[in-house]
């Protein structure tokens, strides 16, 4: 008997590089408190009214087909971590839009379409900021195919022990945060 290999072959494509600027608006609190620093904390369920989200919002338009993203990915500026453990961070879309400054109900937060972890920070903070990458291709094609609608995203934390050891989580992001999504897209689809 014959051995029989199977063989591979990836198609490489000519990929361009654009760069929409969305931005980070402020922190909202579960309780409804609203605050210009953005610190992103999700405490043990004996506190849940310490529970802190940042939104941020902009304009996704002009999008490419579903077909010719390749890629998206939001870039998230961190200042600092927690020291005592490594703690998971969600993009989630927002099910309804916000307004700056103003408090958002916490039901209105949608389906998480990222993770990322941010290692335990036993240092000082990042300066400059360090950027993590949340991969969210898949929502943006559902934006480009009209199945999604962008209100806005939420960045938070998320607690699971696999991660942050069962400690209090929270991340700080620089005040002026701004939130570049880079599209990847085909020249030429497949």
């Amino acid at each position: 008997m014959k051995n029989k290999q199977a063989f591979q072959v990836k198609a490489t494509f000519k990929t361009a590089l654009k760069s929409l600027q969305l931005s980070a608006s402020h922190a909202v609190c579960i309780s409804g408190e609203t605050a210009t620093n953005h610190f992103i904390k999700w405490p043990p369920d004996s506190k849940p009214d310490q529970t802190w989200i940042l939104l941020g919002g902009g304009e996704i338009k002009g999008l490419p087909e579903s077909k010719e993203i390749a890629k998206a990915v939001l870039a998230v500026p961190v200042v600092r971590g927690k020291n005592s453990a490594a703690t998971k961070v969600c993009v989630v879309a927002l099910k309804a839009p916000f307004e700056a400054g103003k408090t958002y109900d916490f039901a209105n937060l949608g389906e998480t379409v990222a993770t990322f972890h941010v290692p335990k920070q036993a240092g000082p903070y990042y300066d400059p900021p360090r950027s993590f990458r949340a991969d969210i291709t898949p929502y943006v094609k559902r934006l480009a195919r009209g199945e999604a609608k962008f209100n806005g995203l939420a960045i938070r934390v998320l607690q699971d022990r696999s991660v942050d050891e069962g400690h209090i989580i929270r991340i700080d992001m620089p005040n002026d945060a701004k939130l570049p999504l880079e599209l990847e897209t085909l020249l030429q689809a497949p």
